[in-house]
């Protein structure tokens, strides 16, 4: 299941490398001597975890990471904070294992926050801000929309995974001028979230979707059905 994510994810970087850089009207202005970074991926350790079967870990802070060198990509870093965190940071390594990028993934599908994307020196080129996709309804709003539903806890982080470590809820945002994907059938100006709820057991699960009005937070649907069984 990771896997097919993280190749998701992949995608995901790629196509906001132009979205978003194309909606930002004025880059934040970066001072590069102060932002070096010397984050470094040790692909000795990596070899040593891969022998020992432990690419995934935690650590002492309680964060959990996971660690991918897929063919023919650069090394890519999975950091899940401890909860009650709902962010994953996804780092992206140059082939030398210098730090290239590093994102803010919500609910599995949005990006969030500041990206930065580094040089092969371990300098930033350009800082994004992912937030100016967003209209009214932001980030916040829906994990607080979650919690009044009783879907999620963000004082304590419950709802965010299962006992497996599954992710019980996946968001997708659409802005205006994007397209949005044929299972949504809004003709609006305003952008679109949605949100999915997963629930166990997975080989009969059922998911329940919200679409809400990225403008006016308004609830344009709610549904449950019944998913086909996960092989």
């Amino acid at each position: 299941m990771r896997i097919i994510y993280c190749i998701f994810i992949i995608a995901l970087i790629s196509c906001n490398n132009k979205s978003t850089g194309e909606a930002l009207k004025e880059e934040p202005k970066i001072d590069k001597e102060i932002m070096k970074i010397e984050d470094k991926f040790d692909f000795n350790e990596y070899t040593i975890r891969e022998l020992n079967n432990t690419t995934d870990y935690y650590k002492e802070d309680g964060s959990y990471i996971e660690l991918y060198v897929l063919d023919n990509e650069n090394p890519l870093v999975f950091e899940t904070p401890p909860p009650p965190s709902f962010i994953t940071i996804i780092k992206k390594y140059h082939p030398n294992g210098v730090i290239k990028e590093i994102r803010n993934i919500l609910g599995e599908g949005v990006v969030v926050g500041i990206t930065n994307l580094y040089d092969e020196k371990r300098i930033i080129i350009k800082s994004l801000d992912e937030d100016v996709k967003f209209e009214d309804v932001k980030p916040n709003d829906i994990l607080h929309f979650m919690e009044k539903e009783g879907l999620i806890n963000l004082k304590t982080g419950e709802g965010r995974f299962d006992d497996s470590g599954r992710p019980k809820f996946e968001l997708f945002f659409s802005s205006s001028d994007m397209e949005r994907g044929k299972d949504i059938k809004y003709n609006l100006n305003n952008s679109l979230w949605q949100i999915k709820i997963l629930s166990l057991p997975y080989n009969a699960y059922y998911e329940t979707k919200y679409i809400i009005d990225g403008k006016t937070g308004d609830v344009l649907e709610k549904t449950t059905k019944q998913r086909l069984p996960i092989e």
